[in-house]
């Protein structure tokens, strides 16, 4: 009934900020989330591919990673309705992953 929440601590190298644009990728998310860097940038995510460049929000060395799961509508109307009339099953959800990132290289066109 409540949304997921994983958190990592990850280390970026100051030349791979220079030089790439990262992306985050999380693989399998059910069903929905938002992605927390430093506490500072928050991305949406509502369905696949479930990726988002975070390169704003990076500084060189540890970041604070944060990504928030959260569960269709349908699961809180079948945990909040009356059991008798339930006829919708609670669907499992989270971070299914794989979790990475992809460093993309910057070129001179941008």
């Amino acid at each position: 009934r409540k949304t997921v929440s994983y958190s990592k601590i990850i280390n970026i190298e100051a030349d791979a900020l220079k030089k790439s644009k990262v992306f985050l990728k999380l693989g399998v998310v059910k069903d929905w989330c938002r992605i927390r860097i430093n506490d500072k940038g928050e991305i949406h995510c509502f369905y696949p591919p479930f990726e988002a460049e975070i390169t704003p929000w990076l500084v060189p060395g540890s970041n604070g990673l944060t990504i928030i799961v959260g569960h269709r509508l349908s699961n809180y109307m079948a945990v909040n309705s009356d059991p008798d009339q339930r006829v919708v099953p609670v669907m499992p959800y989270g971070l299914i992953g794989p979790v990475s990132l992809e460093f993309r290289r910057i070129t001179e066109e941008g």
